[in-house]
């Protein structure tokens, strides 16, 4: 089996507030931002901050059409996401336990194919602005 969340993470969700990192590339239906909610987390969550790099560029090969895939732009690993969770504590513990480890690209088979894998990780809810 899979580890499970750290204590912290669960405690940082019951709280309201939780970094998503994405351990493998994910496909999102807008870009670098997913459907809403985020990444299947309680009605009333968004998207606070993100940080990633450049797209990761996808295709295969169709063997049943005999043909290439349509080229897909993926979010890359690394790509970080500063969530603010709705609903009730309870609901956002169980949709960080859900979330640990498992794919959440938008499409069901992009997340059978494993893209997306979730890490989460503490925040405090507070944005830190950068010095140049």
């Amino acid at each position: 089996p899979l580890p499970a969340p750290p204590e912290p993470v669960l405690a940082a969700a019951e709280a309201g507030h939780v970094r998503l990192v994405l351990a493998t590339p994910a496909a999102l239906q807008h870009g670098s931002l997913p459907a809403d909610p985020p990444f299947g987390a309680p009605a009333g969550s968004r998207i606070v901050a993100a940080a990633h790099g450049r797209a990761r560029v996808h295709s295969g090969w169709d063997f049943a059409a005999q043909r290439p895939k349509p080229t897909r732009r993926l979010v890359p690993e690394g790509a970080v996401y500063f969530l603010e969770l709705g609903g009730t504590a309870s609901e956002r513990r169980a949709w960080a336990e859900q979330a640990w480890l498992t794919p959440v690209s938008d499409d069901a088979q992009d997340r059978r194919d494993g893209l997306g894998i979730a890490l989460l990780g503490t925040w405090d809810g507070q944005l830190i602005p950068l010095n140049s």
